[in-house]
């Protein structure tokens, strides 16, 4: 077995002047992993051990032995600030590989294919060989499917709770002092983002690691325990971020707690990216619902913010009061400070009162599947309903009978596909009539149906003439839902199959877009053609829904839209004013004698030098200025970035960056963004600018 030496540096630390580095934030790394299916683990031998110590430092790491006084050469496990020490070594050494992460002495490298991920490894072997970093054999696992890094299992799939971890939770004894519950919870909490309603379930285990709290363990914190043990033993896989999906937030609130999920559709299904829940402060607890409702959709969106930020995203929650808030004209205090937190995030707010909408979950299902169970469809439910539209010519009573002599048929999907003209509609349902249940027997139906059809251009006139029977009209189809949207629309001269279930609807929809005869058309022609025929509510919406996302026309057609391109972010540097990024401000109010800013931007440090200049300056002026305020101070860089203007494209210019042995990198012309930080540089200084200035500009 290996011997780690280790010393007792707490005099050292005490006295010692640590510098503050951040370590990677470990969601961050994963979420860089998104697409990825072949991974690599590293792992550094004795990694502090190959940081070597500065000579004016190895003093202080002196220790006596029996023998002799023996001082470091190398890091020492123990010393303050060695773990930022860590994180910056690696940083510099791999940040410019974009397909590596890494944590103090562990590395992952993730790819898309076997072929790329063996370039991407020889690349980072090169790299640490040119730095002399080693690692260790025993610990690396080269080219798998799937690898344990961090405490999580990432694979294609997503990101898992490491199956060490929950053989651990799962042989876990009931804590018997705040000790053993404080280490407990803190293991727990690490995969609190696997976790649905965490809070809610930690509540009788939190309370009792509060100051001054009597150790009681009871049948309410042994339930809580075993429930933690097991929600962690049985952890779902969470999808890493894709952000060419959009996002799904799906918040709830409870007395005690709040919390959320935040998911994103893949193949039809909603699935999980992370939890969030969180218990309620004392004066939380006091809020009305929908206030904590709110407030829960506020916590998601902060804990979040980093994803939902800048894009259009949904967001769910299942009290009603919720919506009107974004129009309330009266706000109090707090809510209006929280409205005005959510006007920075571009969301549409839904009710979701328990079932998906329709239209949203047939979609979501693929051609004969069949219902989720609990959703409580009987039969009835997917088979069309006859509604005959047109008949104002006839009484009140007539109409209210025709109306609920709803046709049904118990083959309806074969006798839908097989309606083709509108003649076929009726004769199917002369073919079909109500039964006598209904209230209209076959005949008297017949008759009604034929009088109805025959009656079309007068029941059209009669409706823009005759204002007592288009109240009459209304009166009779007030009730009905479906009619008021016809109604609304103006389409009440033709006779439409009210289609529901879920089964039935995709169904019209396929044969209205994917049928042989219609040739996969486009959003308007395929609503056009299932509306000659069908109704139901939102219909168009649910079409375009399904032509936006048929595999085949977004396989086979071409793309009029604009050619997006791949971007290609600018490389980190290496060392500060190393690349650097000129541009100009000109034609300023003349003040000390310039009018103009020459602005110089490191990429690294983001540190602006602003050089007082004319805009009429030569190139060779510039070149006196950059040597006197950059290079003079910074030392000569190994780039320049700037826009194509004269000076920098001049034979002066070029001839003297040539000599300097200065690589020069211009945008595009009229591409301004190619160089956003300078452009975000001078946007800053010209606003600064307009600040300073007086009110009435006389300075």
């Amino acid at each position: 077995m290996p011997i780690r030496w280790v010393i007792d540096c707490r005099l050292v630390n005490a006295a010692s002047e640590v510098a503050k580095i951040p370590l990677p934030h470990i969601e961050q790394l994963f979420d860089r992993m998104v697409g990825a299916v072949v991974f690599t683990i590293l792992d550094l031998a004795s990694g502090y051990h190959q940081m070597r110590m500065a000579p004016t430092s190895k003093q202080y790491t002196a220790f006596r032995t029996n023998q002799e006084i023996y001082h470091w050469n190398v890091a020492p496990m123990g010393l303050a600030g060695m773990p930022g020490m860590s994180t910056r070594l690696m940083r510099k050494v791999l940040s410019h590989l974009s397909f590596v992460v890494v944590y103090l002495d562990g590395i992952c490298i993730f790819s898309r294919s076997m072929a790329d991920h063996v370039k991407h490894l020889r690349q980072v072997c090169e790299v640490l060989r040119e730095h002399k970093l080693y690692t260790s054999p025993d610990k690396c696992d080269f080219g798998q499917r799937s690898v344990d890094f961090l405490g999580h299992t990432i694979s294609v799939d997503g990101l898992h709770v490491d199956a060490r971890k929950t053989r651990a939770i799962a042989e876990w004894t009931e804590p018997r002092n705040i000790k053993d519950l404080q280490r407990f919870l803190g293991l727990a909490g690490y995969y609190r983002r696997f976790i649905h309603r965490f809070a809610t379930l930690v509540l009788p285990l939190s309370a009792l690691v509060k100051k001054d709290v009597t150790w009681v363990w009871e049948e309410p914190q042994r339930r809580a325990f075993n429930a933690i043990e097991l929600a962690l033993q049985h952890a779902p896989v969470l999808r890493l971020p894709d952000f060419d999906k959009p996002f799904i937030v799906t918040t709830d609130a409870s007395h005690a707690c709040i919390g959320g999920v935040l998911s994103q559709l893949h193949d039809g299904n909603d699935l999980p990216v992370a939890f969030f829940s969180k218990k309620l402060g004392p004066h939380e607890l006091n809020w009305p619902v929908h206030e904590k409702e709110l407030f829960a959709i506020k916590q998601a969106l902060t804990r979040w913010r980093h994803y939902l930020h800048g894009v259009a995203f949904e967001v769910y929650t299942d009290n009603s009061a919720c919506k009107w808030f974004l129009q309330h004209p009266r706000l109090s205090g707090r809510l209006a400070r929280w409205l005005d937190f959510f006007a920075s995030f571009q969301f549409t707010l839904h009710h979701r009162p328990g079932a998906l909408n329709v239209v949203v979950d047939a979609l979501s299902r693929p051609p004969g599947s069949s219902s989720s169970p609990g959703e409580g469809q009987d039969d009835s439910e997917s088979k069309p309903e006859k509604v005959e539209l047109c008949a104002a010519c006839l009484s009140s009573s007539t109409c209210m009978d025709i109306r609920q002599a709803a046709i049904r048929r118990t083959k309806a999907t074969e006798k839908l596909r097989s309606i083709s003209t509108r003649d076929q509609a009726v004769m199917l349902a002369v073919k079909q009539p109500a039964s006598e249940s209904h209230g209209v027997g076959t005949a008297q139906w017949r008759m009604r149906l034929h009088a109805v059809s025959m009656a079309d251009s007068t029941v059209i006139s009669s409706l823009q003439l005759d204002t007592q029977t288009k109240r009459a009209f209304q009166k009779a189809y007030g009730r009905d839902s479906v009619f008021k949207q016809l109604w609304k629309s103006g389409r009440t001269s033709e006779e439409y199959e009210v289609i529901h279930g879920r089964k039935l609807r995709l169904d019209v929809i396929h044969n209205a877009h994917d049928a042989a005869i219609m040739a996969h058309p486009g959003i308007r022609r395929a609503q056009l053609a299932a509306a000659q025929w069908y109704f139901w509510p939102n219909m168009d919406l649910g079409i375009k829904a399904y032509v936006q996302s048929c595999e085949s026309c977004m396989r086979y057609k071409s793309s009029t839209g604009r050619k997006t391109g791949k971007l290609q972010p600018i490389p980190l540097p290496a060392t500060c004013w190393d690349v650097v990024s000129t541009d100009f401000i000109t034609h300023l109010p003349v003040s000390d004698g310039f009018d103009a800013i020459m602005v110089v931007d490191d990429k690294l440090s983001k540190r602006p030098v602003y050089i007082p200049t004319h805009t009429t300056a030569t190139a060779e002026d510039t070149a006196k200025l950059f040597f006197n305020n950059v290079i003079r101070y910074y030392g000569i860089p190994s780039t320049i970035i700037s826009d194509r203007d004269p000076k920098f494209t001049s034979k002066f210019w070029t001839a003297l960056v040539n000599l300097m042995k200065v690589k020069t990198a211009m945008t595009t012309a009229h591409r301004a963004q190619a160089d956003g930080q300078t452009e975000r540089q001078n946007r800053t200084l010209e606003d600064s600018l307009r600040c300073c200035i007086s009110y009435h500009g006389n300075d």
